[in-house]
């Protein structure tokens, strides 16, 4: 299986081509409205099949690299976040390489030093492991692209591609694929990769966030892989973990949790629930703890709780129990 996020683009290159993709995708039974869900599984024999049918169909060799041009960082789904928010390209690459499988289990990242292609180079190499696979031509180029790209918006300028090894003949002119990476193409070789150069390894990444990095982290390790786990929960534990630096706030949330605010809300929607339901339950508990727990002074847990002012923590906490915040932790009674 892998994630709906690849097919993202899919119609409009199909459309901007002027194909209807919905043949296709009956064709391969894949639902139309499944790429609208970042957390939808489709087929991987399914999507490799339709990625080779679309070129056929629209005539356009290079169409796994035009895919690749829409698209970015965002594909990768929750992997994107502790991907963005690492120090160095190079931890943003092992983590990659550790988590790809939440994209999808057949697809791996492999960090290669030296590099037996390019002389004085570090090969990235991409792997499509699955037992009789069809031509997957279409799906490397998009893979190749779309880790080109990552790249690019990681450490922009500090990025230095030296060669890009292809596992296939060239599907379009070899001249399509020196323009998209801007570096010399080896077709047919053992291995699909990017040989770059050790410098990019050590490139900070911009506007990485230790913090966040860490939520990511344990986002993924934790609760990702747990299917039973409700969007409501995913919701409350992403809150409960960064509500004094997000303030609370549905959009940092979605981003955390790396779905769109308003797919965020549908799908909570779904179960019942309100997004400022949870983050107000979430604000009660933490705000009880710390008043009974911690000697913490009230603005500060106003703070802690996304709160503007101490202000309005008191009106909140006359909202929930009935007590003013001082009132609480004065209080010997335990509710």
């Amino acid at each position: 299986m892998v994630r709906a996020g690849g097919r993202k683009g899919h119609a409009a290159l199909m459309a901007s081509l002027g194909v209807d993709p919905l043949p296709l995708l009956r064709r391969h039974g894949l639902p139309p409205e499944a790429s609208d869900s970042e957390d939808a599984l489709l087929p991987l024999r399914a999507l490799v099949n339709l990625m080779e049918d679309s070129a056929a169909a629209a005539g356009c060799p290079d169409f796994g690299l035009r895919l690749a041009a829409s698209q970015d960082i965002h594909v990768l789904g929750p992997l994107a976040a502790a991907m963005r928010h690492s120090d160095t390209a190079g931890e943003a690459l092992k983590t990659a390489a550790r988590y790809l499988f939440v994209q999808s289990p057949a697809l791996s990242l492999t960090v290669i030093e030296p590099s037996s292609l390019v002389p004085g180079a570090v090969e990235l190499r991409l792997g499509l492991t699955m037992p009789n696979l069809s031509s997957c031509r279409q799906v490397m180029d998009q893979c190749l692209g779309d880790l080109h790209r990552i790249l690019l918006f990681l450490v922009r300028r500090n990025y230095g591609l030296l060669g890009v090894g292809l596992p296939h003949k060239p599907t379009a002119d070899l001249s399509c694929y020196t323009r998209f990476f801007s570096a010399p193409i080896y077709p047919e070789h053992e291995h699909g990769g990017l040989h770059v150069t050790p410098a990019t390894l050590s490139a900070s990444v911009a506007e990485a966030n230790k913090s966040l990095r860490e939520i990511a982290l344990s986002y993924l390790s934790q609760h990702y892989a747990d299917p039973s786990l409700t969007v409501a929960a995913r919701v409350g534990r992403a809150l409960r973990a960064t509500l004094g630096s997000t303030r609370g706030s549905k959009s940092a949330i979605a981003d955390l949790l790396f779905v769109h605010p308003r797919t965020l809300q549908r799908k909570l929607a779904l179960e019942g629930i309100k997004f400022e339901e949870i983050r107000d339950e979430v604000r009660q508990q933490t705000a009880l703890r710390l008043l009974r727990d911690t000697r913490m002074p009230l603005t500060q847990v106003a703070g802690v709780l996304g709160l503007s002012e101490q202000s309005v923590l008191t009106r909140s906490c006359l909202r929930w129990f009935g007590q003013t915040p001082s009132a609480i932790r004065n209080s010997k009674t335990r509710q």
